[in-house]
């Protein structure tokens, strides 16, 4: 009884730390609107901490070699190779992430964001980030810090102006279309 339950732990629950942990440091990406792998990467961690567990029968060795099963995965499971290739055949870089992962992914807590409504027509709020929910929450929400009263000039501001200010200055901008939620997103970088 006692192998049969350290065997469970060793293969699902060890399985399942190693797939946990490559979500938390975004290696791996689990979204049901983009794909449906979980169970893939469970199966496969499983098996592999199973199969080590079954030769080596010792816990620790099981525990070590799962660790650095995952470190591999996690430095060469992010589309490098794929990358290179469709950058020589000239097609525009891949990943599985979401849009509006990739768009708060380097954003920096000095950038300017703003939040439009979806015709641009009206600004809805703005400052610098201080935090953003993951695409797979329930809700796509933000966090942002106000700015000083001399930036309310921007409250007046229509998308067009926002555009024309970025080109004008050249400043370095995102600009994403949230159909969804209705809303569109500019982020302003003035650290070029």
């Amino acid at each position: 009884m006692n192998q049969i339950i350290t065997l469970l732990i060793t293969s699902g629950g060890l399985g399942f730390a190693n797939v946990l942990f490559l979500e938390r440091i975004g290696v791996l990406s689990f979204d049901n609107r983009i794909n449906n792998d979980r169970f893939l990467w469970l199966v496969i961690f499983s098996s592999l901490n199973y199969a080590i567990y079954a030769y080596f029968n010792n816990m620790l060795i099981t525990l070590a070699i799962s660790v650095i099963a995952t470190v591999v995965v996690a430095f060469s499971n992010n589309y490098k190779l794929e990358n290179k290739i469709r950058k020589w055949i000239g097609k525009d870089h891949a990943s599985d992430q979401n849009v509006w992962d990739l768009f708060w992914e380097d954003v920096k807590n000095t950038d300017l964001v703003l939040v439009f409504n979806e015709t641009g027509s009206q600004i809805l709020a703005f400052g610098t980030l201080y935090g953003n929910s993951r695409s797979v929450d329930i809700n796509i929400d933000l966090v942002l810090n106000p700015l000083k009263s001399e930036t309310e000039k921007y409250k007046e501001c229509t998308i067009a102006d926002i555009l024309y200010w970025i080109a004008s200055d050249n400043l370095k901008s995102k600009h994403l279309f949230d159909i969804s939620h209705n809303k569109q997103y500019i982020v302003i970088n003035f650290n070029n």
